[in-house]
């Protein structure tokens, strides 16, 4: 999976957990201790989150290891589905 990918995932995945949480830009930087354009820059994958604000972002949304293992894992079964719909024509 290139980087940019991975970035875009993370994004994803950081943005869907704070809203789900019902939680604005704002309000999770402000609980982060980060600007807003911070969380904005991660959510729209041009920047990754430093490895110091993994476990508040964990605490925060419930950000964790097995988030990220089931969105790759989804996108992987997308792959293969539209390969063996590709294969029956």
């Amino acid at each position: 999976m290139a980087k940019e990918r991975i970035e875009k995932m993370i994004g994803n995945i950081i943005r869907v957990k704070r809203q789900t949480r019902g939680l604005k830009q704002r309000e999770l930087a402000e609980k982060l201790g980060i600007s807003f354009q911070h969380l904005m820059n991660w959510e729209r994958a041009a920047a990754l989150p430093p490895k110091k604000y993994w476990k508040s972002l964990k605490k925060e949304i419930g950000l964790n290891e097995r988030d990220f293992i089931a969105h790759y894992s989804q996108q992987v079964l997308r792959v293969f589905s539209k390969r063996s719909e590709y294969a029956k024509r």
